[in-house]
């Protein structure tokens, strides 16, 4: 089976479609892959299929479960919304994972608790 990369902005439509589909269709209901797939298709993103987004998105969701994590454990306090970004960050790492990079992610998927 031939892998196919994905870019980062492959990863941010995916992500941002998820998260809109969720935030439409009422919890549990388990059509928001379908309709996310179907968006992810009609914005021109042909390279991937469902199996596919399915598995990126297994990928990705607990490393932005554990930023999120992490960053709800930084005070919000006086910092500034990008500071608690850096300092989540450092936990992050401090906790045996890798660097996180999906802040743009996380910026879009956070938006489900709110």
């Amino acid at each position: 089976m031939k892998t196919v990369h994905w870019t980062e902005e492959e990863e941010l439509t995916l992500v941002t479609l998820i998260v809109n589909a969720q935030q439409t269709l009422r919890r549990g209901q388990p059509a928001y892959w379908t309709r996310a797939f179907q968006e992810y298709q009609h914005a021109g993103n042909a390279r991937h299929n469902l199996n596919a987004c399915q598995h990126k998105w297994r990928e990705l969701r607990p490393h932005l479960d554990r930023f999120k994590a992490c960053f709800d454990r930084v005070p919000a306090g006086d910092l500034s919304y990008d500071d608690r970004v850096k300092i989540a960050k450092i936990e992050y790492r401090q906790d045996g994972n890798p660097k996180f990079r999906w802040v743009t992610h996380f910026n879009i998927y956070r938006t489900l608790f709110f």
